[in-house]
């Protein structure tokens, strides 16, 4: 058995992370450290960067013998710097996570596959920001999450 669509679309969502570059055109390099569902802190190495982690997929029924899910995708983003220009990365991070996502909200998984697989839409739904320092040096913590609502048979993942 292949992958499921669930895997397929984190697989997306970090590769696309990845590419969050500032020599993409973006306005920070967060995309230089991907991680899926990094437990540690960040630490020095890592910065900038991005952890993504699929905490909860929220299902119903659709029409025949199918399933709605509704995937809560979190993208943690860490920024470093001086004094006064912490906030302005935060908010150009949030940018940066936004516009990777709006390249294409289905994540080149909106058509149908064999097993009738695809993703419909991806939705935003919440940014966090938090700001700390730590022997001297600023770190900024931005938090979005997003849902990605795709369709397969039911009890597919």
């Amino acid at each position: 058995m292949g992958d499921t669509l669930r895997q397929q679309i984190m697989d997306r969502i970090r590769a696309r992370f990845a590419g969050i570059r500032t020599a993409a055109g973006y306005g920070t390099d967060i995309g230089a450290h991907v991680f899926e569902w990094k437990i540690s802190p960040f630490q020095e190495p890592d910065i900038p960067g991005v952890a993504v982690r699929d905490p909860d997929d929220e299902k119903e029924a659709a029409s025949g013998s199918r399933t709605r899910h509704r995937l809560m995708v979190e993208a943690t983003a860490v920024v470093s710097g001086d004094l006064g220009d912490v906030p302005a990365q935060m908010r150009d991070a949030i940018e940066d996570l936004q516009a990777a996502v709006a390249v294409d909200e289905k994540w080149g998984l909106g058509d149908q596959d064999a097993q009738g697989r695809h993703v419909l839409s991806t939705d935003p739904l919440a940014d966090e920001s938090s700001e700390v320092v730590q022997e001297g040096k600023r770190f900024g913590i931005v938090k979005m999450t997003i849902a990605v609502n795709y369709m397969t048979n039911k009890w597919g993942a």
